[in-house]
């Protein structure tokens, strides 16, 4: 998790040297007007830190991508809607055997997660910098899965799905390189728990922390 971190922090000082460079470079200022009362898309890659949980031991968070759209009906103000998906590997967990006509099952076990979600962000509108807050809700499905080995292929042994809401608040910032066209950052929290009743006993801890690097496209 350190290691997590401390990537965390050299990429966020890196983005913010590199769009700091383009905006001292800049001649003309962009008008906010020009992606104010439109739609935008957006889309984002990055990296997962899974959250602690209870039963499930060695969590290695596999990344994270989304994809999107939203209005933005005035300067301070923007909601959007996501699709969301993200992945972590873990231990098996104990008690799973392999069935008739496998020879083994694997280690470790693949736990992803895909979810639809609404999101406020409340956003300080400063030339071509834009920082913003924001908080959402959505709807996600996580499927724990155990795959084994026969004499001639690969199969699931075991896996069980869980439908649950969570919840997610936001910091990160725009920068808007065309009028209507920016590059930024964004670290985000997910709280979301799972069960998963044939495998593992007990709630689960299934959201974590991400840091992703975004584009959006206003219309």
């Amino acid at each position: 998790m350190d290691h997590f971190y401390r990537t965390r922090r050299t990429a966020v000082a890196a983005a913010m040297l590199s769009f700091w460079t383009m905006a001292a470079a800049a001649q003309t200022y962009i008008e906010p007007d020009t992606r104010v009362g439109r739609p935008y898309l957006e889309a984002a890659l990055g990296a997962f830190e899974p959250q602690s949980t209870n039963h499930l031991a060695n969590q290695d968070g596999q990344g994270f991508g989304l994809v999107g759209g939203g209005y933005r009906p005035t300067p301070g103000f923007a909601w959007g809607v996501e699709v969301t998906g993200f992945g972590q590997r873990v231990d098996t967990p104990a008690g799973v055997s392999a069935p008739s006509g496998f020879r083994s099952v694997d280690s470790r076990a693949r736990l992803s997660t895909e979810g639809l979600d609404v999101n406020a962000r409340w956003i300080i509108p400063f030339d071509r910098w834009e920082p913003f807050l924001g908080a959402g809700v959505g709807w996600y499905q996580s499927r724990l899965e155990v795959r084994g080995t026969s004499f001639f292929f690969r199969d699931t042994v075991a896996e069980e799905k869980s439908n649950d809401f969570g919840a997610h608040v936001l910091a990160g910032f725009d920068y808007w390189i065309r009028p209507r066209i920016a590059l930024g950052a964004e670290v985000r929290f997910l709280r979301l728990n799972a069960r998963f009743e044939s495998l593992v006993q007990g709630t689960e801890h299934v959201g974590g922390t991400f840091l992703m690097l975004r584009y959006r496209q206003a219309f």
